[in-house]
């Protein structure tokens, strides 16, 4: 008996939960404008529109610039980004999972100019805390080109 009513009670719990708002919705547009943790600071930021309740997509950007006394390298990459969206039962909270296929060209000079270019994909899951309706903060962690880093944090905005 005990059981049984264990098993009720959590099914009305996960009703209760998937009857509150979640902090994305279908038609959102997202916009992400932060910096990658690495060995350097990686500028970064993406735009996603929500063509579900649950899955986003949009393009990316990142670039970032280094020197020391051999060689000066700069890189940009643009990349196409899906995401799914959990909608835990939270109007300010939203997890969600990520994939990224980008396109890359580096740029060195030193003695001579060369470069390369390449894809990358990656993925990742995410975060955001939104302080009010439109502005959030958030922190994505990743593999591959997802950040172009291990750990991306900024400033999250929705419209």
């Amino acid at each position: 008996m005990k059981k049984i009513i264990l098993f009720v009670g959590l099914i009305v719990i996960s009703f209760a939960c998937l009857s509150q708002d979640a902090a994305v919705k279908k038609g959102d547009n997202l916009v992400n404008v932060g910096i990658g943790l690495s060995s350097i600071i990686i500028p970064s930021a993406s735009y996603e529109k929500l063509i579900t309740d649950n899955i986003g997509v949009g393009p990316s950007l990142y670039y970032w610039s280094s020197n020391n006394s051999l060689v000066t390298s700069t890189t940009i990459a643009i990349g196409a980004r899906g995401a799914y969206h959990f909608n835990i039962a939270s109007d300010k909270f939203d997890l969600y999972g990520t994939f990224t296929l980008a396109y890359f060209k580096t740029s060195y000079k030193n003695n001579y100019f060369s470069s390369e270019g390449g894809t990358y994909w990656g993925f990742g899951a995410g975060g955001k805390y939104y302080f009010s309706n439109n502005i959030g903060a958030f922190a994505e962690l990743g593999f591959g080109a997802t950040d172009f880093s291990n750990l991306n944090i900024g400033v999250a905005f929705k419209f």
